[in-house]
């Protein structure tokens, strides 16, 4: 190394993860909506969300952080997601959850064409099935 030449040594499994992590965090930022991408607060939630280790925690934050409206929302979506990933017609979805069937559009397309989140987390909750 030469005269005001830094390096970085990655010396241990926990450097080269974090490392891998905020590669993705970096590759997720290019994708999303810039006011998004740089708030600050917003990451700081998605962080503190993957902390949350029991249920029971995220139910507690959950609850304090949203109304019930919006949780109610949310969960809605997730049920669509789920019925979608079944394999039930739009129409039928719409019948049972009471949703549109605008609404079971929109999370249609999200779930094929969004972030890649809704593939995740199903891909996660098949794991755990097993």
């Amino acid at each position: 190394m030469g005269t005001g030449e830094s390096s970085i040594i990655i010396s241990t499994r926990v450097e080269r993860k974090a490392l891998t992590w905020y590669g993705r965090c970096f590759s997720v930022l290019a994708r999303m909506e810039k006011n998004l991408a740089e708030n600050a607060d917003l990451w700081s939630l998605f962080e503190v969300i993957c902390n949350l280790r029991k249920p029971t925690q995220c139910a507690e934050f959950f609850r304090d952080l949203c109304t019930l409206n919006e949780l109610e929302a949310m969960a809605e979506r997730w049920g669509i997601v789920q019925l979608l990933d079944r394999g039930l017609p739009y129409r039928e979805i719409s019948q049972v959850t009471g949703a549109s069937t605008a609404t079971v559009t929109r999370i249609a397309h999200w779930l094929r064409y969004g972030e890649g989140g809704y593939e995740a987390a199903l891909r996660e909750l098949r794991s755990e099935e097993k």
